[in-house]
């Protein structure tokens, strides 16, 4: 079970309280969106790398910014918890390995990327970090994309795990985790369940 999945679960659970969003590079819905996740894609990469990696980043940025847009119209006025599956924080972590070759500077890219998005749309209210098994992890991406992880992917995954944690340590305010190597699917879900029934009593003050 994957991060989509047990949003789909919390939405279930929660009907009238929360809102899902698709993953990024599934919100081509407006023509605009549509022709420029396509053009990510055309490449056949998984993590959307087509040789231009700048151009790449500003893209998915821009995909999420205008996909809060979208969002802030359809809501307006209206207290609500939308729950998004891979928003800016991950296009940052992704994308700040990517533009870098090492570790070394990845924090200052991550940290640059986040204030990039931030001139546009707001940071979310809070970010959720499930972490897991990365064995187990891999093993769904293979299943989910049908094909094995090259070296070279795998070190981009390691990296953006360690970058992640790295930006939840750094950032404890805006970050719950939730370790799911310590629960099963039940507790999982009613922990997601639980951080969004805590947004939507604050939304509604």
């Amino acid at each position: 079970m994957g991060k989509s999945y047990l949003i789909d679960q919390v939405a279930v659970r929660l009907e009238d309280t929360v809102t899902p969003l698709a993953e990024l590079p599934d919100v081509g819905a407006d023509r605009l969106s549509g022709r420029l996740v396509a053009a990510l894609q055309a490449g056949g990469d998984p993590f959307l790398r087509t040789g231009f990696p700048l151009a790449e980043t500003f893209t998915l940025l821009g995909l999420a910014v205008r996909r809060y847009e979208h969002v802030a119209g359809a809501f307006a006025g209206k207290p609500t918890v939308v729950l998004e599956d891979r928003g800016t924080d991950t296009v940052a972590v992704y994308q700040a390995v990517i533009l870098t070759e090492d570790a070394d500077h990845e924090s200052e890219v991550v940290l640059a990327l986040l204030d990039t998005a931030a001139a546009w749309c707001p940071a979310p209210d809070l970010s959720v970090l499930l972490l897991d098994d990365p064995d187990l992890c891999l093993v769904r991406w293979e299943e989910r994309t049908g094909v094995s992880a090259t070296p070279d992917q795998r070190r981009l995954m390691a990296r953006a795990h360690d970058l992640y944690l790295w930006l939840a340590r750094r950032q404890p305010h805006r970050y719950t985790i939730i370790d799911r190597r310590e629960l099963n699917e039940e507790q999982t879900v009613e922990a997601l369940a639980a951080v969004c029934r805590a947004l939507a009593s604050r939304e509604e003050r």
